[in-house]
Order: structure tokens, then C-alpha cells, then sequence
């Protein structure tokens, strides 16, 4: 008879442990850790809301810079054609342009600025109300702002500009006053008390 090698026998089962039936718990938030996260949640959305709900009326300062930044293009520009230029609000009071002061309603190319586009585009729904020399511009009536002579002086009136914000279904309120004194193209700041516009 050949002999046959054997198999080496398994090693005999370990013990079974205590417990090791019982299925191990899952890790998970309870529902009382879900509801303090949630609250808390609430909490700080009430307290930021007001911030965040005032961080979407935009300042009022890229509007007197841009006004500025045309008064002073305005000039260069009738210094450089030797002509008077102007610069005119539109009868909307939504938009100002340069143009040339013999054609006051045709705005040079590229020097026309609208409320709700380009780089006015957080403005969409305020207006500019003109008052000259204490004269109120009409409303409906393109306005002018400023007028340059063909040397780049500017008129001896001095302008106030106001700022308006419109809101839905409300009055509109004044979110700057300017007054741009006369031969100049620099703003300051307004009286806290601006003028009604006009009719």
C-alpha cells in the first residue's frame, strides 16, 4: 500500500465571543442634533438677512464718477474739434450723453451712459434731476448739464444733480445730491435737503 500524505486537519473554530451576534450600532445625527443645526441655521439667516438684503442698493459714488469722468470728456472733446460740446440728460431723466452742442440730441459715438446697462447696470430704475442756477429743469425735456466752449470752458451756471431711486410701488426716494459748482467739472457733495422734480 502507498502511503498518502493527509491533509493537515483545520485548526479547531475559535470560541464565539459574547456579543459578537449583536450587530454593531450605526454612527448617524440624531434627530435633536439635526433640529439644534437647523435652528441655529435660522438663527444666523435672521440676523444676516437685513446686511444682505442693504448690500444689494448699490452706493452712489460710481454714478458722480462716471458723471464726472463725461464732464471732464466733454472737454477734452471740445478742446480736441475745436467746438461747444454739451452734456444732456435725457427727457426720462434714465441716461445723460455727450454731444456736440450745435446737435444736443445725438450723442457722440460711445458717450452715451443708461441707467441698468454697462457699468450703471446695479442703477436699473433710478433717475437725474437737473436744477440750474436755481431753475428746475422741466421733466419730459432733454436737460443739459453742463455746456463747453470750443476752449474747454465750462458755463457760469452752477448745477445741482440728484440722484432718485425708484422702488415698486413706492415714491422714489433721493439716494445722492450734487452740485457742480460754476467752470467746474468736479462734484461735491449736496445739500441733505435736494430739490423737488420737476412737472
Amino acid at each position: 500500500m502507498i502511503d498518502r500524505p493527509t491533509r493537515p486537519s483545520p485548526p479547531p473554530a475559535a470560541p464565539a465571543r459574547r456579543g459578537a451576534l449583536r450587530r454593531r450600532p450605526r454612527r448617524a445625527f440624531t434627530f435633536i442634533e439635526v433640529m439644534l443645526v437647523a435652528a441655529i441655521l435660522a438663527i444666523l439667516a435672521v440676523v444676516t438677512m437685513p446686511n444682505l438684503l442693504s448690500a444689494t442698493t448699490p452706493m452712489p459714488e460710481p454714478v458722480g464718477d462716471a458723471i464726472e469722468a463725461d464732464l471732464r470728456r466733454a472737454r477734452i472733446e471740445s478742446i480736441s474739434r475745436l467746438e461747444p460740446m454739451v452734456v444732456v440728460v435725457g427727457a426720462a431723466r434714465d441716461r445723460w450723453w455727450i454731444a456736440r452742442a450745435a446737435e444736443p440730441n445725438e450723442p457722440l459715438a460711445g458717450a452715451i451712459r443708461v441707467f441698468g446697462s454697462g457699468t450703471l447696470g446695479p442703477y436699473i430704475g433710478h433717475t437725474i434731476d437737473i436744477m440750474v442756477d436755481s431753475e428746475v429743469a422741466e421733466a419730459n425735456e432733454n436737460a443739459t448739464i453742463a455746456r463747453f466752449d470750443q476752449f474747454g470752458s465750462r458755463d457760469a451756471g452752477q448745477v445741482t444733480v440728484t440722484l432718485r431711486r425708484f422702488a415698486l410701488e413706492k415714491e422714489a426716494t433721493v439716494a445722492a445730491n450734487w452740485v457742480l459748482e460754476p467752470q467746474r467739472t468736479r462734484l461735491r457733495a449736496g445739500d441733505d435737503e435736494p430739490f423737488a422734480p420737476g412737472k
